[in-house]
């Protein structure tokens, strides 16, 4: 199933076998909201048949759209960036679908410890 998201597909047999243990394969309805700004943000979502709406909400209260994330990539990579808490930015599923996501902190631990991953995540920024 990870060979879906693009991302976790270019990553060796023995990074993937680290990670595979703490990913956790989700079915998300469309409209659901997987991150509301203020809160932390807890886990990194890979798509696999899904795509993410990122939207921003101004000062006056309105929003807007302004990135989608779909197999090819990741969702909330800015935890790992030292930013786990945004306070404009939400993420919604705008097509249902399946993901695999990770706790931000397992991945960062994984991010830190091994430059394949570190290397691969940097460059997709």
């Amino acid at each position: 199933m990870t060979a879906e998201n693009q991302i976790l597909a270019l990553l060796s047999a023995d990074v993937l076998d680290r990670l595979t243990p703490h990913l956790e394969q989700v079915t998300l309805s469309q409209g659901s909201i997987v991150h509301q700004p203020g809160e932390p943000l807890l886990h990194i979502f890979f798509p696999l048949d899904c795509l993410f709406s990122i939207t921003i909400t101004m000062q006056d209260g309105a929003t807007a759209e302004v990135g989608m994330v779909g197999n090819q990539e990741v969702l909330g990579l800015n935890a790992l960036m030292g930013n786990s808490a945004t306070t404009q930015t939400a993420y919604m599923v705008q097509i249902a679908g399946n993901a695999m996501r990770i706790e931000v902190q397992r991945l960062e631990e994984e991010f830190k410890r091994y430059d394949e991953l570190h290397n691969l995540l940097l460059r997709y920024t």
